[in-house]
């Protein structure tokens, strides 16, 4: 059992939105904070934006389905 309800999650800047969304679920309160992107090529940038754009409404119902079932 966590103590803290408050908490930071340090992660690249195109995870922060599903990071933050699976901290709410689970009951926390999230800050984030992530390196910038210089340094990474254009492309890579565009095809994780992508991903994560995909990856998030279909983390957003397994967290629902979880929550129907009292699991979380």
């Amino acid at each position: 059992q966590l103590r803290c309800t408050h908490v930071t999650i340090v992660t690249d800047s195109y995870h922060q939105p599903r990071a933050r969304l699976v901290a709410k679920a689970i009951g926390l309160s999230a800050k984030s904070a992530s390196p910038g992107w210089r340094g990474t090529h254009t492309l890579t940038q565009i095809k994780q934006v992508f991903r994560e754009f995909l990856a998030l409404p279909v983390y957003a119902m397994k967290l629902a389905k979880l929550r129907l079932r009292g699991r979380l």
